[in-house]
């Protein structure tokens, strides 16, 4: 465990660059709007994540609400509509490395304190969604396990089946190594606190 933990570490810079290219990639994708309806490729992305965090769910709480502590591939979180940490809150999310009309919107859609948090995800500035994510807390015995979920649709334009087949694993592969760091470094800032 302490040796995953270190190569974890090690590779956690390389891989969050490497995302933020990918991130930068596929959202220059959705902003193509092909000409040829019949030429756009669909690829589902869905992703799983667990982790179990020593600490009760109404630590870990307040840090899905804090994305830019643990996540670092965040620049910029700016609140453009709702209220705090309620359904209906909508933040505009710049990605390190992009600029701010190459970002997304996100939108908590569904929250139940202490256990669930499901956000929209969508495109600025067509908003077009992207996909879901679903943060869900099972708290027992003082510890919390999380399961993250991302679900995601992406049009690829003149794209062969072979080439979405290819790029489809490389995301998915990308994505989840990606958000199983996120999720190591969440349970570090809540465990260092509780």
């Amino acid at each position: 465990m302490v040796r995953s933990n270190r190569v974890i570490k090690k590779n956690y810079k390389r891989i969050l660059i490497f995302m933020s290219f990918v991130l930068v990639f596929i959202m220059l994708l959705l902003v193509v709007v092909p000409t040829a309806t019949e030429n756009i490729k669909k690829f589902d992305l869905i992703v799983r994540t667990e982790i179990s965090i020593n600490a009760p769910a109404s630590a870990v709480w307040p840090y899905l609400f804090n994305v830019k502590k643990w996540k670092t591939s965040i620049a910029k979180l700016e609140r453009v509509a709702g209220d705090p940490n309620k359904v209906g809150e909508t933040l505009r999310v710049t990605p390190k490395g992009t600029v701010e009309d190459q970002g997304y919107y996100i939108k908590y859609v569904r929250v139940v304190e202490n256990r669930q948090l499901v956000i929209k995800i969508f495109n600025i500035p067509d908003d077009g969604v992207v996909g879901y994510s679903d943060f869900s807390l099972f708290e027992s015995n003082g510890k919390t396990h999380l399961i993250y979920d991302v679900y995601a649709e992406y049009s690829l334009p003149a794209m062969t089946d072979e080439e979405v087949k290819t790029f489809g694993q490389q995301v998915y592969e990308g994505t989840k190594n990606k958000l199983e760091i996120e999720n190591h470094r969440l349970k570090e800032l809540v465990e260092a606190r509780n």
